[in-house]
């Protein structure tokens, strides 16, 4: 499926949604125009996620730059600065800062330039070294910048995550890890054809990609222009084959030449391209690119296409059948009433509406109480966790053997602290599936009894024998629905970048160390054993044990405020439906006096707006893909 195909796609719903709307408004009523305005505005800009990883000096920049056909980022055989860039489609070129806790901030391309480049400090200049770290604890402060381009490809839904080398500190591998790599639709793993897959890319992979379930990756060799044969060539990507394949189920590799697709696509856009080691190659095949670029188009449209119009799909479809059920055949049905016997109907069933709120208002605070409890032990086994982890840091510092290079010894810290790190994410999230799962369940299902037993009395006392009126469960309503999905993660992936085990990879967590920063041990690397380990142990202190405070305050925090929204989604979806019969109840007493007339006019209109609903209904499964 091609992306205009993608994109027609997209318009077709947007305006069977306009079309919904619009039968809200001939109906006089607005039960889901929020909802429906909300999904347009999603779909409008739910975009391709496209996440790009890899460690320093593999030419992520200059693949990123390739891919767009523009030089856009800087690049620089020095590490850049540890700051996540976004780039996304705009009319006009615009940089953002987006900050964790302020609102955003618009600068210049020349500001942008210098915030990801920076400038390496003269270790024995204490000026520079000072307004280097003040560099770093500024830009420890931002959640990730933002780039709007022009670009054709971005037009097309698609924003591209430029993630800072994975070898950087262990706090800018958790962000990766627990926050942007769950979020994207495909991974693009950058290696280097001059030093094909290191010990420390197969850990990342290992520990931080494949465990967070993450099987949506491509392997992309870079530098292909290095090598000098063919036989060179399938030398090394059968090496990279061999060892991925140990890891990975049918990899998918691809040797490619960044610099020189950027300069063919530069060359082709027009532009001048100058120096002497920049060539030009007569065709875009032999940089590798034709291929991958049409396999990850491919990717993201046939295999992501599916899963994001689905869900806006089923929900018109829902929407369709509520309108149907709920609204149209019942107000066919009330119509044909006796109104003699009318108010006495009304009458009986307003005990029932009474009831079943009360029973959703204590269910709604026993599920809250139950909360309460599940979060005093999964606290207590958080902050033992994060302690057993401080503690095993500092130990892999006491007691490592081996050359004095920083690098080496934060390398050492990490083989020990990633795999803690995994085994309390499993464990905090048994404990979840024990405390949590089996009483949102429960909670589920006598909410739905409730609401079954509401609608099975409203038959009753209304003479409606249709079974398929009012029965859309909660389960469907509340627990897959796309905003449970999104904003309730907590529940759906306790161990990946959720709300509530999210906050291993929250902001508090990866706060950079105070002063120097991992980064700035790479300029002390043949110091003295004892001074050197000595000053790596007190950031590792500091890393790990000053921050644990903080941490527990961020998961308590977050999960109240997760629990909230979960109770309040419970809520306003049960309310929806009780509402609907509060609002029959209102409109029954106020029409016992409507004449056959406006009776009859009403019917029609009905009967309009239900063939209106049934179109809609066929084009949206029509638009459901195999």
């Amino acid at each position: 499926m091609e992306l205009t195909k993608f994109n027609q796609t997209k318009i077709e719903i947007l305006k069977l949604y306009e079309i919904l709307e619009d039968v809200h408004k001939q109906l006089n009523i607005d039960n889901f125009v929020e909802q429906l305005e909300y999904s347009k505005t999603a779909l409008i800009h739910d975009n391709f996620n496209v996440i790009v990883v890899g460690e320093f000096s593999r030419g992520k920049s200059t693949f990123i730059n390739a891919i767009l056909g523009k030089k856009i980022l800087p690049s620089s055989t020095r590490p850049t600065t540890t700051v996540i860039n976004k780039i996304n489609y705009g009319q006009d070129p615009t940089y953002t800062i987006y900050f964790r806790a302020e609102s955003n901030r618009r600068i210049s391309y020349q500001e942008f330039q210098n915030l990801i480049v920076g400038n390496t400090p003269d270790i024995d200049c204490p000026e520079e070294v000072l307004c280097y770290q003040k560099h770093l604890e500024f830009t420890s402060t931002i959640e990730y910048l933002n780039i709007a381009y022009p670009l054709p490809l971005c037009k097309n839904g698609i924003e591209i995550i430029d993630t800072p080398g994975t070898n950087d500190t262990d706090a800018t591998r958790e962000e990766i890890t627990f926050k942007f790599i769950p979020q994207a639709d495909v991974a693009i793993f950058i290696l280097s054809a001059t030093q094909i897959f290191s010990d420390s890319e197969k850990e990342f992979l290992k520990n931080r990609i494949l465990s967070s379930d993450i099987q949506k990756v491509f392997f992309v060799i870079n530098f292909k222009d290095r090598l000098k044969s063919e036989a060179e060539e399938s030398d090394i990507i059968d090496y990279a084959k061999t060892h991925l394949e140990a890891i990975v189920k049918n990899p998918k590799i691809y040797l490619v030449s960044s610099k020189d697709a950027l300069n063919f696509k530069r060359s082709q856009n027009g532009e001048t391209v100058e120096g002497k080691r920049n060539i030009i190659p007569e065709n875009l095949d032999a940089t590798g690119f034709v291929e991958l670029e049409t396999d990850l188009e491919q990717y993201l449209i046939d295999q992501r296409a599916n899963i994001k119009f689905q869900k806006y799909i089923e929900r018109g479809l829902r929407i369709c059948n509520e309108l149907e059920l709920n609204y149209i055949e019942l107000n066919k049905k009330i119509i044909l009433v006796d109104n003699d016997t009318l108010e006495q109907k009304v009458e009986a069933f307003k005990p029932l509406v009474t009831a079943t709120k009360n029973i959703v208002a204590s269910e709604l605070n026993r599920l809250l109480e139950s909360f309460a409890l599940s979060e005093k032990v999964l606290l207590t086994k958080y902050r033992m966790g994060l302690e057993k982890i401080a503690r095993a840091a500092e130990n892999a510092v006491d007691n490592y053997v081996g050359e004095l290079y920083t690098e080496n010894i934060l390398k050492a810290v990490e083989n020990i602290v990633a795999p803690l790190q995994l085994i309390l994410h499993n464990e905090l999230s048994d404990l979840k599936k024990l405390h949590l799962e089996d009483e949102i369940e429960f909670s589920i299902n006598k909410l739905n009894n409730t609401c079954d037993n509401l609608v099975e009395n409203f038959k009753e006392e209304l003479g409606i024998t249709n079974p398929e009126i009012l029965e859309a469960p909660l389960s469907e309503m509340a627990i897959n629905d796309e905003l449970y999905q999104r904003d309730i993660n907590l529940f759906k992936n306790f161990m990946i970048g959720g709300a509530i085990i999210g906050v291993i990879a929250s902001s508090h967590m990866l706060v950079p160390i105070v002063g120097a920063s991992f980064a700035m041990f790479n300029y002390f690397k043949y110091e003295q054993k004892g001074e050197l380990l000595k000053r790596i142990k007190l950031q590792i202190n500091k890393r790990y044990y000053d921050n644990i405070k903080g941490q527990l305050q961020d998961f308590k925090k977050q999960y109240k405020h997760d629990v909230e929204l979960l109770l309040n989604i419970l809520n306003d979806e049960i309310e929806l439906k009780i509402r609907i019969f509060d609002e029959k109840l209102k409109e029954l007493e106020s029409e016992r006096e409507i004449n056959e007339v406006i009776n009859k006019q009403k019917y029609e209109n009905l009967e309009l707006q239900s063939q209106r609903i049934q179109d809609i209904r066929n084009r949206l499964k029509n638009l459901r893909w195999i």
